[in-house]
């Protein structure tokens, strides 16, 4: 399956059968990246057009108004939003499981080597400018004897 995204920046499809979804994405400049998204994170595949509100509606239909179960209602709302949420939690999950990349712990290393030769710069400023001090005074006293 192939598609593009709205103005949004959004693309969405109905799920054929229940699988692991390879996930390929290509943007500009060269970029792409690749992803699976297993089964068991998108919920069950909708065999019919029927959603938890339409359900929802149906049985309210069966029943009085006043006598709808508030806690069925919060128990579907519950089961949507943990079958929406569970890719974004388990994307946060893996993110917070890796650790820094090399090219991160190169770039640190880099960093204090950085800062190290700042340090020294102005270490050896100082040390200059205390030995031209030491020879002009030097040369004042040999002045002096003579």
């Amino acid at each position: 399956m192939e598609g593009r995204t709205n103005e949004k920046g959004e693309f969405s499809f109905k799920i054929p059968e229940r699988i692991d979804l390879k996930i390929v994405l290509t943007a500009s400049m060269g970029h792409k990246n690749d992803f699976i998204v297993p089964a068991n994170d998108f919920g069950e595949v909708e065999s019919s057009p029927s959603s938890p509100a339409q359900s929802f509606a149906e049985s309210a239909k069966d029943s009085t108004a006043h006598s709808a179960d508030l806690g069925q209602l919060e128990g579907m709302i519950d089961k949507a939003l943990d079958r929406k949420l569970a890719p974004v939690i388990k994307l946060i999950r893996d993110t917070r499981k890796e650790g820094p990349s090399i090219t991160e712990i190169v770039g640190g290393i880099g960093y204090i080597f950085g800062l190290f030769g700042v340090f020294m710069y102005f270490k050896s400023r100082k040390n200059r400018e205390r030995g031209q001090r030491s020879e002009v005074r030097g040369q004042q006293n040999i002045d002096k004897q003579q």
